[in-house]
């Protein structure tokens, strides 16, 4: 089963750390806005993406996206699985998010 779904992220919205069930990567496409995705077991990585570039993210690693445009982050989300919804949230991680988000305010990075 391929779920494909629309997501609009506010100015200053993020999302909580999580990571999907599937055995295929999850792909996001994003339409307007800038994302600022951090991918990883402890979400060390950081991707910017902007208006018509892809990011692949790999099966079962944990990541969350943060809008970092002073507009509406928007993108398609496309995700193979047998079983959907097939996420679930990783708390641990959840100290580590507000963290990235408060370096990502103090650093002016969220009206690029």
């Amino acid at each position: 089963m391929v779920g494909v779904k629309r997501v609009v992220y506010q100015p200053g919205a993020r999302d909580h750390a999580h990571a999907h069930l599937h055995d295929s990567p999850t792909t996001v496409h994003v339409e307007a806005g800038i994302g600022i995705t951090y991918v990883g077991r402890q979400l060390e990585e950081r991707i910017v993406t902007r208006p018509g570039e892809t990011l692949l993210i790999p099966a079962g690693v944990p990541h969350c996206a943060l809008n970092g445009s002073s507009g509406k982050l928007v993108a398609l989300v496309v995700r193979h699985s047998r079983h959907l919804p097939d996420t679930w949230e990783v708390p641990d991680l959840q100290a580590t998010v507000e963290r990235l988000f408060e370096e990502e305010q103090s650093q002016g990075r969220l009206s690029e």
